[in-house]
């Protein structure tokens, strides 16, 4: 029997009563670590109450203590007390129970609701202490907020931390000032119906923490932080991980290049405590669908960057009459969870909800995770990979009743690997078509200028259109006959190699190299020895 884990997840709560007249609220939030790893206490002063009594609501959540490296499923907020500037303290009842909807997220998951009663004070303060400790999460889970974005003018967070501790959030590029102060604006990140679509499902991911615990890298596009690396198993000393966060820093590089920015903030913190947890679909609270763990700007499943390649080791195994693939477990987390955090279905990128996931959920995503491994390991070992992926796919799918389309998914083998090989097909489709000048991240790129951030869900007619506007030709078959039919898909010639050179005809073809010829530019450097100098990296043996 599978054994499920649970981590942090992340707690929505707002204010549900909305007086017609009121004025906009200014909130000011400090969160206080009075030690190290201590589970830390909130102040929220709020300014400008024209309201008698404020609703706020809390969702579930499950939390992770990182000390212990246990797993809790509580009530993150607890013991929540208002009071008046001069220390009177002021009724909370509660909790009482609701359900919320909020836009583009098909659940209703039920919070708990409490009411402060504001005496016509126009200034109250609200103290409300955390369950455990958290050092890593989302500042959903602390924080509380009114109902609607209208009501907000403006928001503060001041973290108040042991010495030689810092604190960094993905809500602000940078802090106010020396002393952890983020200004969170109307706290758009929080709103799924706010007026920036941009900031909509986006979660307010934070960390605090000494040096050594957070480190925050800079690229030539935004920043690329680390929580906690040392708690990592791979993690081998501080030489090893600037040499692992420099590999991290071209990844990052890698998807802004071919895919474009990380908006708002450039932003993306890589968690690596908890590698192989994950949040199962029926605990969803919050404003985030089951895809939570693959969202923008934090995925807690993310591993170090590894500088040791694995070859896929796909295989099956039976659970009743289901028989189910199981790839490598050496899955490199970390450019797995930064290309889905660039798009995945319901967070910035948005795939209508009424089609099949398969193209980010694997397809594009599983294509530029293992393409954004070059950067790694060279092309030559990754077409090894995507060999593994096309041989596992006729040996043990192709002709066989477990084979599916593409749009039939409902199988983990289609929906993440063939679907990553129907991506490749359509990459070596446009580079054909277009002599090497145009590829899928030209598709890729085109879609996220007009989608991402927008609001507007794109459909795989949209996906469509962009390779064929990309390839200058019509490739809807690769649609109508590849992913809504059992059509084999023709990959054999890509990884054969007509030279002899150990370079895969789709690779030379990539590179605009002549698959037909050893030494393509006649300088006397032969083909390989050119393409193994192009990429290589000079990275510590382990």
């Amino acid at each position: 029997m599978t054994v499920i884990r649970y981590f942090l997840c992340l707690a929505i709560s707002y204010a549900t009563v909305i007086f017609v007249g009121a004025q906009p609220l200014e909130l000011k939030y400090k969160i206080v670590y009075p030690r190290p790893f201590a589970t830390p206490s909130v102040t929220l002063e709020i300014s400008g109450i024209t309201q008698e009594a404020i609703d706020f609501i809390i969702s579930p959540m499950t939390s992770f203590n990182m000390r212990t490296r246990r797993d809790a499923y509580t009530w993150l907020v607890k013991d929540i007390h208002a009071f008046t500037t001069g220390g009177q303290e002021l009724k909370v009842s509660g909790p009482t129970y609701s359900m919320a909807r909020f836009t583009l997220v098909p659940i209703r998951p039920r919070y708990r609701r409490y009411t402060i009663y504001t005496r016509n004070n126009n200034r109250i303060i609200i103290r409300y202490d955390i369950a455990v400790p958290i050092v890593v999460g989302y500042l959903e889970t602390l924080l509380l907020r009114p109902a609607h974005h209208e009501q907000i003018k403006f928001v503060e967070l001041t973290f108040e931390l042991p010495p030689k501790w810092k604190a960094v959030t993905v809500v602000s590029p940078k802090k106010m000032d020396e002393s952890f102060v983020f200004d969170l604006g109307r706290l758009n990140s929080m709103y799924g119906d706010n007026d920036d679509p941009a900031y909509n499902f986006v979660p307010m991911a934070f960390a605090v923490g000494s040096d050594r615990d957070i480190v925050e890298v800079e690229t030539a596009c935004g920043r690329l932080i680390f929580a906690y690396p040392s708690m990592h198993p791979t993690y081998g000393g501080s030489y090893l991980f600037k040499q692992q966060a420099e590999l991290g820093k071209r990844f990052f590089e890698f998807m802004c290049r071919e895919v474009g920015s990380l908006y708002p903030f450039c932003t993306f913190i890589a968690n690596n405590n908890w590698q192989d947890d994950w949040m199962p679909t029926y605990y969803q609270p919050g404003l985030y669908s089951y895809f939570w763990q693959h969202n923008r700007t934090m995925d807690w499943s993310t591993g170090l960057p590894s500088f040791r390649f694995s070859p896929w080791k796909l295989g099956t195994f039976k659970i009743g009459r289901t028989t189910i693939d199981e790839p490598d477990v050496t899955y490199y987390h970390f450019p797995h969870a930064l290309v889905r955090a660039w798009f995945k279905g319901t967070t910035y990128f948005v795939l209508s909800p009424r089609q099949p996931d398969w193209l980010v959920r694997g397809g594009v995503a599983g294509y530029l995770q293992e393409k954004m491994l070059y950067e790694a390991f060279g092309p030559i070992k990754v077409y090894q990979r995507f060999q593994q992926m096309y041989e596992f796919y006729k040996r043990h799918y192709l002709q066989t009743s477990q084979d599916k389309p593409l749009m039939q998914g409902r199988d983990h083998f289609i929906e993440y690997f063939k679907s990553t090989l129907w991506a490749f097909y359509a990459n070596q489709r446009i580079l054909e078509a277009t002599h090497g000048e145009h590829d899928l991240c030209d598709a890729i790129r085109w879609l996220y200028t007009r989608f991402g951030g927008s609001g507007k869900a794109y459909t795989y007619k949209d996906v469509e259109q962009a390779i064929n506007n990309v390839a200058n030709v019509d490739l809807s078959e690769l649609f109508q006959i590849y992913a809504y039919t059992k059509k084999a898909l023709p990959l054999d010639v890509y990884f054969e190699d007509n030279d002899g050179d150990g370079i895969p005809n789709g690779l030379e073809i990539e590179l605009r190299l002549n698959p037909d010829d050893t030494d393509t530019d006649d300088d006397g450097i032969l083909d390989f020895e050119e393409v193994e100098e192009m990429f290589k990296v000079e990275w510590p043996v382990l």
